[in-house]
C-alpha cells in the first residue's frame, strides 16, 4: 500500500512539474529589446523567403 501511495505522489510531482508557465510563439520584453524576432507569427508565412534570395515568392515550396 506504501508502494502504491509513493507511486501516485511521484506521479502526481511529475504531471505537476510538467505544466507548462510560458506560452509558445511570444517573446520576451528584454528578446524584443535585443531585436529578436518570431520566425512564425502563427497565421501565414508572408514574411518567409528562400535562404539568401530576399523576399522572392516561394514557388518553389
Amino acid at each position: 500500500m506504501k508502494l502504491k501511495i509513493t507511486y501516485l505522489l511521484l506521479s502526481i510531482g511529475f504531471l505537476w512539474s510538467c505544466k507548462q508557465t510560458t506560452e509558445h510563439n511570444t517573446l520576451s520584453a528584454i528578446e524584443k529589446e535585443e531585436g529578436w524576432q518570431l520566425l512564425f507569427n502563427g497565421k501565414d508565412i508572408n514574411n518567409w523567403h528562400i535562404y539568401n534570395q530576399g523576399n522572392q515568392p516561394l514557388n518553389g515550396w
